[in-house]
């Protein structure tokens, strides 16, 4: 289960595997003071992160706008480039590089996803929705200090949770959440960051495609 693993948070910001000595992302070896920071963080937002166990959907499965199409060929095109990397410094400028520009790009409209999970978080919904490869969320990154939870007073979003079942086909509009000019990848490794990354999200607007109401 979740909760009985543990993690640490390195000073980039980043979760790395209790049994990892160096980060994952910048390679700093672990600091004893952050043992118990890092328990008390994962027991906050892995509710959410962990949401995804399933594997990523094909897109030939998902009947995806143009705009969604042509940023999950982006985020291929940036897989393809790591594949080439030379050294893990080399490594986390790619991934920064990806996640500046997402931060930049438009607001998603009308996307579509398939609902991997919906949990109750410090009395929010939260949401995780893989878009083709890559997983969007509504949770909270603490050591950033960012919420894209889903309260009861954002209510048609809110009671649009309350229906859904993991497996559930949706269409939603909204934002890539960002910290200091980068869009904040939520996996706790870089392999994870890579191959299947996740992304905080906040949902403006989320419905059942219109397949499922037909």
């Amino acid at each position: 289960m979740a909760e009985s693993v543990s993690y640490w948070i390195c000073s980039c910001g980043k979760s790395n595997l209790k049994s990892s000595k160096k980060c994952a992302e910048c390679e700093k070896r672990r600091p004893r003071r952050w043992l118990i920071y890092g328990a008390v963080l994962v027991a906050a937002v892995v509710g959410i992160a962990m949401l995804s166990p399933a594997p990523p959907q094909p897109k030939t499965a998902l009947n995806l706008p143009a705009a969604q199409q042509d940023f999950l060929s982006e985020i291929e095109a940036f897989q393809s480039q790591v594949s080439l990397s030379p050294n893990s410094l080399a490594l986390r400028e790619l991934i920064q590089t990806r996640d500046t520009q997402i931060a930049n790009i438009a607001s998603p409209e009308g996307w579509s996803g398939i609902v991997l999970g919906i949990q109750s978080v410090q009395g929010k919904g939260g949401i995780s929705i893989d878009i083709g490869g890559v997983n969007l969320l509504a949770g909270v990154h603490l050591s950033y200090g960012l919420d894209t939870l889903i309260p009861s007073s954002q209510s048609t979003v809110y009671d649009m949770l309350l229906s859904l079942r993991r497996g559930d086909k949706v269409t939603f509009s909204g934002d890539f959440e960002s910290h200091n000019g980068s869009a904040v990848e939520m996996s706790y490794t870089g392999q994870a960051a890579v191959s299947n990354p996740e992304f905080l999200f906040t949902f403006r607007s989320l419905e059942p495609a219109p397949s499922l109401k037909d």
